[in-house]
């Protein structure tokens, strides 16, 4: 059989280099969906902190916040979904009033895609959730 072997080095270093590579690629697409996950949580805080101090959940001036708060931490307002659900809304109130003391919640969500070796997409919704109380009383 063969009994020269000098070309094993170059192999294994090859491999070593391709493997390496992919562990760099994909720490790097998760890193990067990570800090989206901060940024969110980020303007999710802001946005509910906003919200429990004007004791309201969907007025056009909680609307206009909610964007410039997503804008100012970086993220695609067109990615971007915000919803008031969970929070304690005053029953008929036209403006999603929320009474002081009950909860103001608001959760962010968005669907991104990691590309996992260059052609399949694998993709996840990413939600952040927050809460605060409502700092308004409505007569």
């Amino acid at each position: 059989m063969l009994k020269r072997k000098k070309g094993e080095g170059y192999i294994d270093t090859v491999v070593t280099i391709l493997i390496s590579l992919i562990i760099v690629y994909t720490t790097t697409a998760l890193f990067t969906h990570f800090i989206s996950y901060q940024k969110m949580n980020a303007a999710a805080k802001e946005i509910v902190e906003y919200a429990a101090n004007r004791g309201e959940t969907s007025s056009s001036d909680i609307n206009n916040h909610c964007v410039y708060f997503i804008e100012k931490a970086g993220l695609d307002k067109s990615k971007i979904t915000v919803s008031f659900s969970d929070s304690d809304i005053i029953t008929g109130s036209s403006n999603g009033a929320v009474q002081y003391g009950d909860e103001v919640a608001v959760s962010l969500s968005c669907n991104y895609g990691i590309k996992i070796f260059g052609s399949s997409n694998k993709n996840y919704t990413m939600t952040a959730k927050r809460s605060a109380l409502s700092e308004k009383y409505w007569k």
